[in-house]
């Protein structure tokens, strides 16, 4: 079982979670990014610095920018399918509506994505095989994707949403995300055969037990 680090520096968690939002089956990608990012942060600054052997070493054999951006070209794609379809079982369960399913909430994001695109121009997928495939590359990231989703319709203007990757607002995020994970992984539809949840704990990135749920009052749902 993976556990993200998330701990109380904020640009190293800040780059965690979305390492794990856009790369949630690559590990090599994730330590990437979140190396990439910290260099680069200290590169900004006027001064000098000196690094380990171990440092040296991890730095020759990170990712390129080529492979981390192609491969999040993918990730800005799976993974909001992922975090919709999971916040959709979600809201229909927190509304006590019958059989909250994965067939239901293929059935209701189909409807949503016919004739809408992508920023570049990209149909949005709508097929219950196309969307079953990229729930699956996502899965282990679809409760940071959910929670981003479920902030965006928060009645407050969109300022939670806008914050979520600020100090202030990643604690929120995380905390909505906690919520969602722990749903995922103990809620098993009826009828599913064999009986296991949305998605099973081993294939999940984790937060750790010190992140709190927050669940979000239904009249925001």
């Amino acid at each position: 079982m993976i556990t993200l680090a998330i701990t109380g520096d904020f640009e190293a968690t800040r780059n965690v979670v979305i390492a794990a939002m856009l790369f949630p089956r690559n590990a090599e990608f994730r330590a990437s990014y979140c190396l990439r990012n910290h260099w680069q942060k200290l590169a900004e600054k006027e001064a000098q610095h000196t690094l380990t052997s171990a440092e040296v070493r991890e730095l020759v054999n990170i990712a390129s920018r080529g492979e981390l951006s192609e491969a999040a070209d993918a990730g800005v794609k799976q993974g909001p399918v992922a975090g919709d379809l999971l916040s959709l079982i979600y809201e229909q369960w927190r509304l006590d509506k019958p059989w909250p399913s994965m067939r239901g909430a293929l059935s209701k994001y189909s409807e949503f994505a016919i004739g809408k695109k992508y920023g570049d121009g990209e149909a949005l997928k709508y097929s219950n095989m196309q969307l079953r495939t990229y729930f699956d590359a996502a899965a282990p990231s679809a409760h940071l994707w959910g929670a981003y989703r479920l902030l965006k319709i928060i009645k407050d203007r969109g300022k939670a949403h806008k914050a979520a990757f600020t100090p202030e607002g990643l604690p929120l995020l995380l905390g909505v995300a906690r919520d969602l994970q722990d749903f995922a992984t103990t809620y098993v539809p009826k009828g599913t055969k064999p009986a296991k949840p949305i998605i099973q704990p081993h294939d999940f990135l984790h937060l750790p037990e010190t992140i709190s749920p927050v669940r979000l009052p239904l009249r925001v749902l």
